[in-house]
């Protein structure tokens, strides 16, 4: 399947030859003609707003994706800090905060964390 796109210039000389040569061809030939050129500008349009669609869906993955780098690196940075943390210990862990921020990224990372009771 091609990817080429006809211009509207080759859909107009689509469009004239149908139109203005009738007598070279039956006039079935230049309905089935002109019913192809419709058909040809309906993809085209329908093309036109998928394009626009990916674009906007593009675009939107794309800015989830970079929260989502951002969230991650603040929650690890949390991680990281909570080693200073002057509270409680949680198994190993200085407090419940710590804890939960531990087990969130965790979470995120698909790997396991114990139980801290």
């Amino acid at each position: 399947m091609s990817d080429r796109v006809l211009s509207d210039e080759e859909i107009a000389e689509f469009e004239s030859f149908a139109l203005e040569v009738p007598d070279q061809i039956d006039f079935a030939s230049a309905e089935d003609v002109l019913d192809l050129i419709a058909t040809i500008r309906d993809l085209q349009r329908q093309n036109a707003e998928l394009r626009s669609d990916y674009q906007r869906m593009y675009e939107r993955a794309l800015k989830l994706h970079n929260q989502n780098a951002f969230m991650l690196e603040t929650l690890e940075t949390y991680v990281r800090e909570c080693r200073d943390c002057k509270d409680g210990y949680i198994d190993g862990l200085r407090c419940a905060h710590c804890w939960t921020a531990r087990e969130t990224l965790a979470k995120v990372r698909g790997e396991s964390v114990g139980n801290p009771a």
